[in-house]
Order: C-alpha cells, then structure tokens, then sequence
C-alpha cells in the first residue's frame, strides 16, 4: 500500500503555513497603511516635475523616476520608484511633502501611496482562504492512516 505519511503532515501542516503566511501579509500591510496615513497628516501639496525615468537593470538597480520640485525656492529632487506606472519625462505631478523634512515626499497617486498595501491584502486574503479550506479538510483523512 502507499506510505500517507508525508501526504498527510502535506495536509496538516500546509493550510497552517498559508495562515501564517496570510497573517503576515495581514500585518504588513497594516504597517504600510499605518505609516502612509502618518506621513498624509503632515503633508502639504506642490506640483512636481518628473526629470528623468530610469528602467532599471536588475536587482542592483531597480527602475525608478527622480521627481522634482520647488520648496521654498530650493529644488528638491526625490526618488519614486514606480516608474513602470508613472507618466513620461517632463509630465507634471502632485507631490506630497513633509514641510518639516522636504526630502521626504512620494507621488500623490494610488500607485504610490496605496498599492503595495492593496496588494499585500489581496495576497494575504487568498492565503487565509486557502488555509481555512485546508484546515477544514474532513478527520477521515487522519483515520484512514490508523486503519491499516
């Protein structure tokens, strides 16, 4: 007869793994959000200019788009790095920035402020389905091992 034991330590161990895999995305997410809602309350809004796209060559050098604008008469030049999604060279943008710390600005948009944390909700969401199928597989299984 087939050997169910690696089979069912598969099926007991596999839903609890995509819990905690789910959880993690869950709180990830939740830290995301957390942070962007924080740095939304002190922000202010300018128009940017997007200066230059770069498509990024791996790992070492991801794509990315520098983005510019003017605070208090200085130029302020920052790194966005969504540039696949972002508008071409020369578009204008709306920027959020820190007054406190200028360099510290992010695109105002979805893909900038919003997705990372979507995703990881979605992705989170589909491991805990996944998990509560798994953990609500039929005892028989575990049965079936003893019988013989």
């Amino acid at each position: 007869m087939l050997n169910a034991g690696p089979v069912l330590f598969i099926v007991r161990w596999l839903p609890r793994g995509f819990l905690v895999i789910g959880l993690a995305c869950y709180v990830v997410s939740a830290v995301i959000v957390f942070d962007t809602v924080k740095f939304l309350l002190d922000t202010e809004t300018t128009k940017g200019v997007v200066l230059e796209i770069t498509p990024g060559e791996g790992r070492d050098a991801p794509p990315g788009t520098e983005v510019a604008y003017d605070f208090e008469g200085q130029r302020v030049v920052f790194e966005w790095p969504l540039a696949p999604f972002g508008p071409e060279a020369g578009d204008f943008v709306d920027v959020l920035y820190d007054p406190g710390d200028p360099e510290n600005a992010r695109v105002d948009g979805f893909m900038s402020l919003w997705f990372i944390p979507a995703l990881l909700g979605v992705f989170g969401g589909g491991f805990l389905a996944f998990a509560r199928m798994g953990l609500r597989l039929p005892k028989s299984l575990d049965d079936s091992d003893q019988e013989e």
